[in-house]
């Protein structure tokens, strides 16, 4: 009986900790996504954008493609530079980011 209790809780805590791991993901991609859009949108190259932010061009490429999130204050830099809060790049919708940016170019 102690066994099954103790499995239970191991398969609990392994479920817990996996959706941890698949929202952290989801961040990631999501910030990738939005990354190279905003990138893209504002005529950037992948290696100018990599020199700027001083990172080398595979951990750009593994920032866009969600599989390697960037320091806290590199994101923040980010953020500045595309004028958008670290929310946003972090967690807004990549359609929801065009329509955004759509809108500020009328606008502009």
């Amino acid at each position: 009986m102690e066994e099954i209790k103790a499995e239970n809780y191991v398969n609990k805590r392994s479920n817990m900790f996996q959706k941890r791991i698949d929202e952290r993901d989801a961040v990631a991609i999501r910030f990738g996504n939005n990354l190279k859009m905003l990138r893209i949108v504002n005529n950037e190259t992948f290696e100018n954008l990599a020199r700027l932010f001083k990172l080398d061009k595979c951990t750009m490429s593994l920032c866009e493609h969600g599989l390697v999130m960037p320091p806290l204050s590199t994101i923040e830099r980010l953020a500045r530079y595309y004028d958008v809060s670290v929310d946003t790049l972090m967690h807004c919708d990549s359609k929801k980011l065009g329509k955004m940016i759509k809108r500020r170019r009328m606008i502009n």
